[in-house]
């Protein structure tokens, strides 16, 4: 008997020591992942610049001045000496791209299809705007950009999931509710303040070409600007790709014979195959309305339109529907967004009737709220309304991803961000916070370059380490790919998407199916509806939706009801 026991003791002991060490081992992968994936804890670094005589010398030269190209030159300017934004669109240099009130700019971008589009942001946006720049909340007011609580309103099948109010006593984190042009004009104010960040030049061109550097061709030396006035050499210590999804940056690299080898390294890829791309048919439209306030204070949305910007954010059944309908508050005074959107339906509506039908076309487990119809009938009835909306309708280009941190023979002072790397699905409203990653991984990389980094050959340039832009893509590549990976496998959900080659629709079906009876747990469960609340404002990593509470609740729900 006393064998029997002592067995017992040993078992008990090995079965508490296991549990107790992956729980231990459970949480360090939690925190390896939060730092890795997330970017939570470098957001305050973004704001941080090193004093002017450690300052490194030289110049970084960022190619494209939309909100990527920007915010990177604010990052720079905490770094370098001399930065020099080179944006094609001439009207951006002038006072109108800058001016307070962006609503009332007569122009529009050539290059942005999406400037008059719905904007979504998350709470991680605004904290890192408000890390880079100190009077932020106080120039958006003056834009007539709105700050609140990040509750953009989700209606998933007719259901509205809760969201965690309760604990945060001093307010759930915000975030800004503002068009794409409200956005990125009041940017641009900030960004080209001289007496704030002095050393930001701006120059109206295009990058035509990429020079390697002379007795070093893995690192670049300078680039080409062409303008109205010619042609124009400019030395370069450090090359940032902003051109978005035109990546202009790839082809100036093939065109100086970058991203080619005669033996690839295990892992690499020339820069014709680092592409990934599908295609989820994606169509949406946005009206932009201007409601008369008389009119605004009457409207039938929970707690009146002055409470909050965001008003609805619905979601058909993803099993049976492909449709999307947001309303939400935007820059200026009473402007909102309505925008339909759907996979693989071009015939979206331009008018407030045709959102009407549309919204009552949608497929829910319940029925969209009678006061989102009232509102409708309102808007739809007031010839003011009519008189000062305005439409635009896009078809989403094809999502692509390219796989910079497994290219071969890059230059070593040469990086891309934002859509220049990757483009996704837009409905998803992830765009503008996968650029923000980027740009952590920027700060956080210029970080580690010491003040005394001064070329051999030149003391006013800066050589950068050898493995900079290879430690830059390796670190954007883990905070990064989930909004790949997130977005593919909810596109894939759609029967009409045209997927990557050599993959098939099936593919990330059990993480769909995962995610699907996680959101519906979370409609009736408080803990699941905060976390995936957090996980979604990417103020936690999304590992947490795995963790085993949350697959426990996952498999009862699919044992007391397998059919939903």
């Amino acid at each position: 008997m006393s064998n029997a026991f002592r067995m017992l003791e040993y078992a008990s002991a090995i079965l508490i020591v296991s549990l107790s060490s992956c729980l231990y081992l459970g949480r360090r992968l939690r925190q390896r992942l939060y730092v890795e994936t997330t970017g939570a804890s470098d957001v305050p670094y973004l704001g941080q610049e090193r004093p002017e005589h450690e300052k490194l010398h030289g110049t970084a030269i960022i190619c494209g001045g939309s909100i990527a190209g920007l915010l990177s030159a604010r990052i720079c300017h905490n770094h370098f000496k001399r930065v020099v934004i080179i944006e094609p669109e001439p009207w951006l240099a002038s006072e109108q791209a800058q001016m307070v009130e962006g609503w009332k700019q007569q122009h529009k971008r050539s290059r942005i299809v999406q400037y008059h589009s719905v904007q979504a942001q998350q709470a991680l946006n605004l904290k890192a705007y408000r890390a880079m720049f100190p009077h932020f909340d106080e120039q958006a007011k003056a834009s007539g950009i709105r700050i609140a609580a990040s509750d953009l309103k989700m209606c998933i099948s007719g259901r509205f999931p809760g969201v965690p109010y309760d604990e945060y006593p001093d307010g759930l984190p915000e975030t800004c509710f503002t068009s794409r042009q409200g956005l990125e004009t009041l940017i641009r104010r900030l960004v080209k303040d001289t007496t704030k960040y002095p050393n930001i030049d701006y120059i109206v061109g295009s990058v035509s070409e990429y020079h390697p550097a002379a007795g070093n061709s893995t690192v670049l030396g300078g680039i080409t600007v062409r303008n109205e006035h010619g042609e124009t050499d400019i030395r370069a210590d450090l090359v940032i790709d902003c051109t978005g999804v035109f990546r202009a940056g790839v082809k100036m690299l093939k065109h100086a014979g970058y991203g080619f080898a005669d033996v690839y390294p295990k892992g690499k890829l020339s820069l014709d195959d680092i592409k990934l791309s599908y295609d989820p048919k994606m169509f949406y439209s946005t009206l932009e309305l201007t409601i008369p306030p008389d009119l605004a204070k009457r409207l039938p949305i929970p707690g009146g339109m002055d409470d909050h910007p965001a008003i609805a954010m619905c979601l058909s059944n993803a099993r049976k529907d492909r449709k999307t309908l947001y309303l939400i508050g935007i820059d200026g005074p009473y402007r909102i967004h309505i925008s339909s959107g759907a996979w693989d339906i071009a015939d979206l509506p331009k008018t407030i009737d045709g959102v009407k039908k549309f919204a009552s076309s949608m497929i829910m487990d319940v029925p969209l709220p009678s006061w989102l119809f009232q509102l409708l009938d309102m808007l739809g009835e007031d010839p003011q309304v009519h008189e000062t909306m305005t439409v635009s309708y896009i078809r989403v280009p094809p999502s692509c991803y390219y796989r910079f941190h497994q290219a071969a023979k890059l230059p070593s002072n040469w990086v891309a961000l934002g859509d220049s790397v990757m483009n996704i699905n837009p409905i998803f409203g992830t765009g503008l916070a996968k650029a923000i990653y980027g740009l952590i991984c920027l700060s956080q990389i210029l970080r580690t370059v010491p003040p005394g980094s001064s070329s051999t050959l030149n003391a006013q340039s800066t050589t950068l380490p050898a493995d900079f832009s290879t430690n830059f893509f390796n670190i954007q590549k883990a905070k990064i790919e989930n909004f790949w990976t997130s977005t593919k496998n909810a596109d894939y959900a759609q029967p009409t998407t045209v997927p990557v080659r050599g993959e098939s629709l099936k593919k990330g079906a059990w993480m769909r199916w995962y995610m699907r009876r996680l959101r519906i747990v979370s409609l009736t469960d408080k803990a699941t509806s905060s976390k995936f609340w957090h996980i979604l404002n990417y103020l936690s990593p999304g590992i947490d939706a795995l963790h085993p509470r949350f697959v426990f609740k996952v498999l009862w729900s699919y044992v007391k009801t397998p059919e939903i």
